[in-house]
């Protein structure tokens, strides 16, 4: 497999400076497209999950979905998958 180190670098505006910033979880650096998920689930407003309003279930379809791609990640169900405090 070959990996194409330009186009991989290319997703990471912070990049851009020509610095890689290894401070880990502070999240100076992400991909175009993850920067771009989290700017339309705050756009389109989000809230507390099991409400009865729009936002509340924006954030469940959010929450559901990343549970999913978890689970096809690692070849399980969704729910068994944990995101959070237990």
């Amino acid at each position: 497999m070959t990996l194409d180190i330009t186009r991989i670098r290319s997703s990471y505006p912070a990049l851009d400076d020509g610095y890689a910033y290894l401070d880990g979880a502070a999240g100076t650096q992400m991909p175009s497209g993850v920067v771009e998920a989290i700017s339309g689930a705050y756009l389109a407003g989000l809230g507390n999950l099991g409400g009865a309003f729009p936002a509340s279930h924006r954030s469940g379809e959010i929450v559901s979905a990343c549970r999913q791609a978890v689970a096809d990640l690692v070849g399980g169900e969704p729910l068994g998958v944990i995101l959070g405090r237990t």
